[in-house]
């Protein structure tokens, strides 16, 4: 498992500040979650979960990861994957 702790504190504080200011929150707002490795997260090991992209790193969010951020979800990190995702 690669570990976003960063990105979650900051994700976990943004939520946090929300709530305090009475602002919209989204339907996931604070909400901890992990995702899976074959998921591209901008700043992140992209590695599709095969040695071929072990040093692969995402330039921007895959659409999936841009909705759960948009909706306030804490990312605590990327899980296992069979290679490519495909077993």
């Amino acid at each position: 498992m690669l570990l976003t702790r960063e990105l979650a504190e900051s994700q976990a504080t943004a939520a946090e500040k929300r709530i305090a200011r009475g602002e919209r929150q989204g339907l996931l707002n604070g909400v901890p979650i992990s995702i899976k490795e074959t998921s591209a997260l901008a700043g992140y090991r992209n590695s599709l979960a095969s040695r071929v992209f072990e040093k692969s790193i995402a330039q921007v969010d895959s659409f999936a990861i841009g909705r759960l951020k948009e909706e306030g979800a804490v990312i605590l990190g990327k899980t296992n994957a069979p290679e490519f995702g495909t077993r």
